[in-house]
């Protein structure tokens, strides 16, 4: 999983780079409804369903097919290691979560990449850090 999501880092800072100079506008649309639907989701499968979603959506946004076919094929890792590795005290992380994604679309959408790029990385290294297997 260490290779995993130094890959997502690699793919993903660079992506919100990309995506805060010049977006695909409907990605980002495609992003905030994620963040909606995650708001209102009860259950983590379906949280981490959407979360992996959602960062494929902002490495869609970079405008790069490439890129976005890698984390594509990648969405089923993610979302399965993410799984197993949910904490038991589930709403505090979640609300965590939450608050990242926001704040990474924010300074996208802000045009602020590199802010953008340290917050993705850091959502990321944290997430798996704090609940490694």
């Amino acid at each position: 999983m260490a290779d995993v999501v130094r890959t997502r880092v690699l793919l993903e800072t660079w992506a919100v780079r990309e995506a805060a100079r010049q977006p695909e506008k409907g990605q980002l649309d495609a992003a905030r409804i994620l963040l909606d639907s995650m708001d209102r989701t009860d259950t983590v499968a379906e949280f981490l369903r959407l979360d992996a979603e959602f960062h494929v959506t902002l490495s869609r946004a970079a405008g790069n097919g490439v890129v976005a076919a890698i984390m594509t094929a990648l969405r089923g890792a993610i979302h399965g290691y993410v799984l197993a590795a949910a904490p038991g005290d589930w709403p505090p992380m979640a609300r965590r979560l939450r608050r990242q994604h926001r704040n990474v679309l924010a300074a996208v959408e802000a045009g602020d990449g590199d802010r953008a790029a340290r917050l993705v990385a850091r959502h990321i290294d944290g997430f798996y850090r704090t609940t490694r297997l």
